[in-house]
């Protein structure tokens, strides 16, 4: 065999093997670009997302690219830098919770005048946790009580209104971690607020804690613990106005929903 023969038979091997293994041709790749981007897991995203890059640029090398339909990722899923994304509860999210095993106290000077369980009720909240990285998010909600008795001590029914920010830690590929803090506000119907100075009742601070599960990019559950502070004043002819501090406390379980 002379040796241009040779040259040529090792040229033609070396485009066969530059061909066969162009990222283009993985097998995975392909297969990944068959699958619905929310049934991914994180890895098999982040594989996609490297080697959609890989083919587009060994493609331009090349000078292959012509009318081919290969979807490129960014175009597909534009705006989506991490695969947490995906879920539609960081965008935003309806939150709907039934509120169990309440617990009103009220103190005056550290010495406590009321501690009773207080009457089911049911809440909704608005969030959004857009901002962060696929291990923590970070946003802002607000809550809505409806109103609830104590049992065997007022008359009328309370409600706490809630305005925070929440941050969420993953601790698995659907479960989080989440914490919130903010303030809150403090009313009652005319029944509840009778003997309150002024018709009015005092704001305080709200925070809760508790674990997200997501089942799917647009439904999971949440079981939390809560806590709302505000103060109920009063008026004596010989102590003058004073103040009792209420903390209604309570577990929620919730239905959430995300908001594409």
């Amino acid at each position: 065999m002379s040796k241009y023969k040779i040259i040529l038979f090792i040229a033609l091997i070396g485009i066969i093997n530059a061909q066969t293994s162009s990222p283009c041709n993985d097998e995975l790749f392909i297969s990944l670009k068959k699958k619905d981007i929310n049934e991914m897991t994180d890895r098999e995203y982040e594989y996609l997302i490297i080697y959609d890059k890989m083919c587009q640029e060994d493609r331009m090398a090349s000078k292959e690219i012509k009318n081919e339909n290969i979807p490129k990722i960014d175009s597909v899923n534009k705006g989506r830098s991490t695969s947490v994304n995906r879920w539609a509860f960081f965008k935003g999210s309806v939150r709907v919770g039934f509120d169990i095993n309440g617990n009103m106290n009220s103190k005056y000077n550290s010495t406590e005048i009321i501690d009773e369980k207080t009457g089911i009720g049911f809440s909704g909240a608005l969030e959004s946790a857009y901002w962060g990285n696929e291990d923590l998010r970070i946003g802002l909600g607000v809550e809505y009580q409806l109103k609830r008795d104590i049992k065997d001590e007022y008359d009328g029914k309370f409600s706490f209104t809630s305005t925070y920010g929440l941050a969420a830690i993953r601790v698995d590929n659907q479960i989080y971690l989440i914490g919130r803090y903010g303030y809150s506000s403090y009313d009652g119907d005319s029944d509840y607020t009778s003997e309150a100075f002024g018709g009015s009742l005092y704001n305080g601070i709200y925070y809760s804690f508790g674990a997200w599960i997501l089942f799917n990019p647009n439904f999971g559950i949440e079981l939390s613990y809560s806590n709302n502070t505000g103060q109920y004043p009063f008026y004596d002819f010989d102590l003058g106005t004073f103040e009792l501090d209420d903390t209604y406390s309570r577990i929620t379980i919730s239905i959430i929903s995300g908001m594409n």
